[in-house]
């Protein structure tokens, strides 16, 4: 427990430093985050982590098909995460929510799911009980169970959004690209795996296609930012 509780603090850390919009200063303990949630699920697992791309390649569904490794890597990602909270009780993971952490925009998010909803949350800072309480009574937030069945890869799936989009700010080094194109990709992908799997919609399953991948295609595709504007819409 207290490892998920590291990782996820390293991950606030990481997310807070994009706010100043530099990538050097969140790469550190963005990486930390995901070196240690990759160690964590992978060494339950019986995994390097430096070996689930190639075991990936021979757990292809689908030869043809876009992203097909990347699709294959989050499936096995996904089971992981699932094998590495089977033995710990569902009650834990109360204590691990409030550690987490939502902004404005995420409380807006909410809002506009349950409008009779006045919210007295503080933006920017961890959940406390009365928090998840308030959530779960207007049915914002999930139980227990329902927790302990997505939090690991939930938590995954955040690292690799916030991680693959410092190719959005100043500081980033263009040579690892696509290493960061990939990690938004997964993030999307892992979402996928939770959704399919439990039927939990994870917020970034819709912000890694349109604040992460629909980003990428217009950089590559779009030189100026009018042409860019244009394509967006």
């Amino acid at each position: 427990m207290q490892q998920m509780i590291t990782i996820r603090l390293l991950e606030v850390k990481g997310f807070a430093c994009t706010q100043n919009g530099s990538a050097k200063d969140a790469n550190e303990p963005l990486k930390q985050a995901h070196d240690q949630l990759l160690q964590l699920i992978c060494s339950n697992g019986g995994i390097e982590p430096e070996n689930l791309t190639n075991i990936a390649k021979t757990r292809i569904l689908n030869t043809t098909a876009q992203d097909s490794v990347i699709k294959a890597e989050a499936r096995i990602l996904f089971q992981l995460c699932i094998k590495a909270v089977a033995q710990i009780p569902a009650e834990t993971f109360n204590q691990l929510i409030q550690t987490m952490v939502l902004n404005e925009e995420d409380i807006e998010l909410l809002k506009r799911n349950a409008s009779e909803w006045k919210s007295q949350l503080n933006p920017n800072t961890p959940l406390t009980d009365t928090d998840v309480e308030e959530l779960r009574n207007h049915k914002l937030a999930l139980t227990a169970d329902q927790l302990k069945s997505v939090y690991l890869a939930e938590q995954l799936a955040s690292i690799l959004y916030t991680r693959g989009r410092l190719m959005f700010y100043k500081g980033f080094d263009p040579k690892s690209e696509d290493k960061h194109i990939k990690m938004i990709k997964l993030a999307h992908y892992v979402s996928q795996q939770v959704f399919k799997h439990t039927g939990v919609r994870l917020l970034h399953l819709l912000i890694s296609e349109t604040n992460g991948t629909l980003y990428v295609k217009l950089e590559q595709k779009y030189n100026t930012d009018e042409e860019k504007i244009k394509g967006f819409q």
